[in-house]
């Protein structure tokens, strides 16, 4: 007698031999794993007002008109961030419009982002890490080849953190940057 148990290392062979009737009953439960890390980002949704940017000196600034907004796209699946921000300083300022393009890839099963603007594009491979995603990439500053990863950190409903850190040292030691964004 062939029995269920003997086939379930074979569904679809399964689901042929025992009929159509049995074939609902094979079928894998929806992943929700997927769409569950999809929404990963979702507290990002909104427009935000930079309030100051605290650099890794210690060394605080407040916000010159920088704004970030996001928005969901194709159904839900892309994240959209339209940039407006200070790439200079307040003294030589360097304002730039840029797109922040990020997905969560089901596969592979990682975030990645897609940052463009009219100086440059760059792609950031995620990597989740105790709970929280992390995008790297690396430049060369100064001379010094530099690892730098990026991160979201939602404080509450109203505030948020972009933080870069930058290592000369393959990842050793970090040396920190917050935006502290308002929800406006």
């Amino acid at each position: 007698m062939l029995r269920l148990r003997d086939l379930a290392p074979f569904p679809l062979i399964a689901a042929l031999l025992l009929g159509p009737g049995t074939a609902h009953g094979l079928q894998a439960s929806p992943d929700t794993s997927a769409a569950s890390a999809r929404k990963a980002f979702d507290f990002l949704i909104g427009t935000w007002t930079v309030e100051s940017m605290t650099d890794s000196g210690g060394k605080t600034t407040h916000g010159q008109g920088e704004i970030y907004r996001f928005e969901k796209q194709l159904g839900g699946v892309l994240l959209v961030g339209h940039w407006h921000f200070n790439r200079g300083t307040a003294a030589q300022p360097d304002f730039v419009d840029a797109r922040y393009y990020s997905a969560f890839d089901n596969t592979r099963r990682m975030w990645t982002f897609y940052y463009v603007s009219p100086q440059s594009a760059q792609y950031w491979p995620g990597q989740l890490d105790r709970g929280r995603w992390y995008f790297f990439n690396e430049f060369t500053i100064e001379g010094r080849v530099t690892l730098q990863r990026q991160s979201w950190e939602r404080v509450d409903a109203r505030t948020v953190h972009r933080v870069i850190e930058n290592s000369t040292d393959r990842g050793g030691t970090w040396k920190r940057w917050v935006w502290v964004l308002r929800r406006s």
